[in-house]
């Protein structure tokens, strides 16, 4: 029997086919296997919004009645500073417990213009006051002003994210394709939520042979101001809301399921999957479904 050793690696092409096609010796044929999101789906959808305002109060209305998952980028510690704008410290449990909390920089300062210290401030000041309100600091990230490098220093903030425990950042760059990030911490999103509309009918008649996501941004009060839109968001989630290939997540559900993944393929020797991750793990093997549940290892067959 031929084993290939599946590493972190092999990621990036193992998933760009969409499965790995194997030698299973009890079966004496070829194996054809591949992960997917919870379900069996291969799709996923997720909306991200920045700032904490209070518009956040009617979006979180109409993704609620959708059953639509969403992460909000907040900075609390400017958030004090516009209290008729902000939403404050006491409101944000309550408020997005549907949802997920992540962190959009202390002071919502430019990341690529700040200098060490200020950098390292900007990211752990905030980890710590929303786990103060949370019990826990936020994986992820969404870099203010969408701005996270520069040619003097490509992968400074990048390590400063990394060192805090940040597992994802998002970008405001655009990207075409329904594929997943190669980096997390350099998540490009598919549109602003004024294309979403478009993107999303591409994306309900889109046929995934792999895992893929669909990424939409914004900010709440742009629904509000100058004047009320509301029907922007309320048209995007009547469209794609109840599709049964849509895992409907946060940002922070989909980077933690594929990260779990991607520490499976690293872990596992065909025909054994190994996962070593305290997320449950979904297969689909020459077509039919196969779970590994947290760590445990599993053989293909």
């Amino acid at each position: 029997m031929k084993k290939i050793i599946l590493s972190l690696l092999t990621l990036p092409l193992i998933l760009a086919c969409g499965c790995v096609n194997c030698n299973g010796a009890a079966a004496g044929k070829d194996v054809s296997w591949k992960f997917t999101y919870p379900g069996g789906k291969l799709k996923a959808l997720t909306f991200s919004y920045d700032d904490g305002v209070i518009e956040d109060r009617e979006l979180i209305k109409i993704f609620d009645r959708y059953n639509i998952k969403a992460t909000f980028n907040i900075s609390l510690g400017r958030a004090p500073k516009h209290p008729n704008r902000s939403i404050q410290a006491p409101e944000v449990k309550e408020l997005y417990k549907n949802h997920e909390v992540a962190s959009h920089g202390y002071l919502h300062r430019t990341m690529i213009l700040l200098g060490d210290k200020s950098l390292e401030a900007e990211i752990a000041d905030n980890q710590k006051a929303i786990a103060e309100v949370l019990g826990s600091e936020p994986p992820g990230f969404a870099y203010p002003y969408g701005r996270h490098t520069s040619k003097k220093a490509p992968t400074r903030i990048y390590e400063a994210l990394a060192k805090h425990g940040l597992r994802y950042a998002r970008t405001c760059q655009k990207k075409a394709d329904f594929d997943l990030p190669s980096n997390w911490l350099i998540w490009s999103p598919n549109c602003h939520h004024n294309s979403g509309l478009a993107i999303c009918k591409r994306y309900k008649e889109f046929k995934a042979d792999k895992m893929s996501v669909c990424y939409i941004w914004g900010h709440s009060y742009e629904f509000a101001r100058p004047k009320p839109r509301w029907h922007i968001i309320e048209n995007i989630c009547k469209l794609i809301a109840n599709q049964p290939d849509i895992w409907y997540a946060t940002n922070g559900e989909i980077a933690e399921y594929v990260q779990a993944c991607e520490a499976a393929q690293k872990a596992s020797k065909f025909p054994e999957i190994v996962n070593p991750t305290d997320v449950t793990l979904y297969l689909t093997v020459d077509g039919k479904p196969f779970t590994v549940p947290p760590k445990s290892t599993k053989t293909v067959k």
